[in-house]
């Protein structure tokens, strides 16, 4: 029999554990109860995750050898995996008691400590561990995580540096070490270990995976992308991994691949909440509401507690105008997650639609952070921010963000800081200092460079403010608003010459200038219209069309103009992208503007042009346009027409068209 055990043992020992469980139980069969040969079978149903089985060998072991210290440990980390960690620190420390002095006894002790979240009293065991065996890696590295959720970083680091200079190659301590960075915020380290944890184990998902969740933080995005593919090449059942790259391709504007990505996720793992709101968010940017709200609510059956899915939802209720609805999720979204800045910047896109201006304003002031609803970071001046004091013999910069029509919308507020002010400048888009210029004569117009910066640089003000927030303290009910005529100045040098010119195509016409598209990432395919969709409005008899489309659009233009013979002027010496001053004078040259929701019905009704603008719901709508409002107290020029329901614009142009036609025969009876 002992011949017949000395095999089994080989095979054990050589990884041939079909053969060496084969051998230990005919060796059982012929001795019961053989301590030796049920601990040795507890440990090798341990290897293969047979835990119950393992369990059950290793009690009867110890039944029958209550002094079997190794057994007693083997048991131990039996009843971790099983999760009895209680069960488990019982039985560790009886294995204990019999052997104080096993280094691995006390490690093993020390994890199970960690795991019941017992960290002070995990931390001198792990001592002891260390102890009786100063370089035993894997208890100093479980003395540094004890550390590091004592919130005793700087140690946790120096057992993790201990543990790397016995091994640098060590796969488990840089993944540590590099996870504490990542709490800590400190990136660069980090990655730095990471790559130096993937220098030695190419073939780590978990490093590569968590490397791609650095880079993501960072706003490496192909970086993050390829490090999520090498995780999942390595383990294509790695949900996590499917569900973020799923993440990056979405930010990539890669949809349809990122669906199938965090699909994946889904099949892989249907209880994680996580991928479903990833799934909401891509089939929102599809335009799939109603599938969107359907896996934000999975996920938040999944999670209750998950407050950007509440966020998320609450985003898609607003979509659908369910106003009501979604206030009422953000609230419950940066309950839980306060101050959750992001839920208080989308909450004000809620506001503004149904007029609740003054609380909009303050949600709208969270703009800047954790969210990416601004690509101008918060400027961080070292200068008191205006907040309604009185500004008679004061200086205020102010300073103007986002995209170049909201600067100029928000602009027509700046006149009344000017007049209150002893002193005001105005830092604005390069391309907008001009206008700004000839518009806003008693103030100082700087770019938004570095030339401007160093001339901000030698200047003192008593105080700033972001030119959207003046909002908060001038426009916070819609009485606020003032009648103006028309703020910003063309120059007429460049604009005369450009009506005389369209006013020789056809004389007599009424010239009227369009624009189609919007080129804004999110919200820009839900604000766009396919010219050919224009028809009704381009037949409309005696006017001429012009061309105020910014961006490559010459060929849908010509392919319009020979479908449906018409003559739409297409001035190439005017390009809105390169010089906004010759594109202004352009929109002064008409006798009006049609438009979709773009930057061009900004520089229109900012001169007090009449502007008609074809504006998007759901999706593409926007906070300045207010709902069920067919005029903008923003630009008295203005007159919206509004989809009836989101991609469907027949009902908003056909309108367009009536009235355009009632307008053009209204002339003809005046002439």
């Amino acid at each position: 029999m002992d011949g017949e055990l000395s095999k089994a043992i080989r095979h054990h020992k050589h990884g041939r554990v079909t053969e060496a469980e084969v051998g230990y139980l005919r060796v059982l069969k012929g001795t019961p109860g053989n301590t030796q040969v049920t601990y040795l079978l507890g440990c090798l149903y341990f290897q293969q995750e047979r835990y119950s089985e393992a369990l059950e060998q290793l009690e009867t072991s110890i039944r029958f050898d209550p002094h079997n210290a190794a057994a007693l440990d083997a048991m131990g980390s039996v009843l971790g995996q099983l999760q009895r960690p209680n069960d488990a620190l019982k039985t560790f420390k009886r294995a204990l008691d019999l052997e104080p002095n096993n280094a691995e006894f006390h490690l093993n002790l020390g994890r199970v400590l960690v795991q019941l979240e017992r960290y002070e009293e995990a931390v001198p065991v792990l001592d002891k561990a260390i102890a009786h065996r100063p370089a035993y890696i894997d208890a100093i590295n479980g003395l540094a995580t004890a550390l590091k959720y004592l919130n005793r970083p700087d140690e946790a680091i120096q057992s993790y540096m201990s543990c790397l200079e016995l091994d640098p190659s060590h796969q488990n301590v840089n993944i540590n070490l590099a996870s504490l960075y990542v709490e800590l915020n400190r990136l660069d380290e980090a990655k730095s270990y990471f790559l130096k944890c993937l220098k030695h184990h190419p073939e780590s998902a978990a490093a590569w995976f968590l490397l791609g969740n650095v880079y993501r933080q960072t706003r490496q995005i192909e970086e993050a992308k390829q490090a999520y593919s090498h995780a999942i090449a390595i383990e294509p059942d790695h949900a996590k991994a499917h569900d973020h790259l799923g993440g990056i391709l979405f930010t990539l504007g890669k949809v349809e691949a990122a669906q199938t990505a965090i699909e994946r996720a889904i099949e892989l793992n249907p209880t994680d909440y996580n991928p479903h709101t990833n799934l909401g968010r891509v089939l929102e940017r599809k335009g799939e509401i109603d599938q969107a709200i359907k896996n934000y609510r999975k996920s938040l059956d999944l999670n209750p507690d998950y407050a950007d899915a509440h966020n998320n939802l609450a985003n898609a209720l607003r979509f659908q105008e369910d106003f009501e609805g979604a206030l009422k999720e953000y609230d419950i979204a940066i309950a839980l997650k306060p101050p959750f800045p992001g839920a208080q910047f989308n909450k004000a896109m809620a506001l503004f639609p149904i007029g609740r201006l003054e609380e909009a304003w303050r949600g709208y002031a969270q703009r800047f952070g954790e969210n990416d609803n601004n690509p101008i970071d918060e400027r961080g001046w070292n200068i008191p921010v205006w907040s309604g004091q009185d500004l008679a013999n004061k200086s205020i910069l102010l300073w103007t963000e986002q995209g170049v029509g909201d600067e100029i919308l928000y602009s027509s507020m700046i006149p009344e800081i000017i007049d209150r002010s002893s002193t005001c400048t105005i830092e604005c888009s390069d391309r907008l200092v001009p206008l700004f210029t000839r518009s806003f004569t008693s103030a100082q117009v700087l770019p938004r460079n570095q030339i401007g910066l160093e001339k901000l640089s030698s200047q003192s003000f008593d105080y700033q403010c972001a030119v959207v927030d003046l909002g908060g303290w001038l426009r916070p009910d819609f009485d606020s608003f003032p009648a103006h005529s028309g703020y910003a100045i063309p120059d007429r040098t460049l604009s005369v010459p450009l009506r005389e010119k369209y006013e020789q195509h056809k004389p007599g016409n009424l010239i009227v200038g369009i624009s189609w598209q919007s080129t804004s990432y999110k919200s820009g395919p839900f604000k766009t219209i396919s010219l050919i969709d224009w028809e009704p409005i381009l037949r409309t008899p005696d006017v001429t069309f012009v061309n105020l489309q910014y961006g490559n659009c010459s060929e849908e233009l010509i392919a319009v103009n020979q479908s449906l013979k018409l003559d739409i002027i297409h001035d190439r010496s005017v390009d809105p992208l390169t010089d906004l001053d010759n594109f202004a004078a352009q929109v002064a040259a008409m006798d009006m503007v049609i438009s979709t929701s773009n930057t061009t019905v900004h520089f229109a009704g900012a001169m007090n042009l009449p502007v008609w603008t074809l504006a998007a719901i759901g999706q593409g709508a926007l906070p300045y346009w207010y709902y069920g409002k067919i005029d903008s107290p923003w630009y008295p020029s203005m007159r919206l027409y509004f989809q009836t329901k989101p991609k469907e614009w027949n009902s908003a142009i056909e309108a367009v068209s009536s009235d355009l036609r009632s307008l053009v025969a209204k002339g003809r009876e005046e002439q």
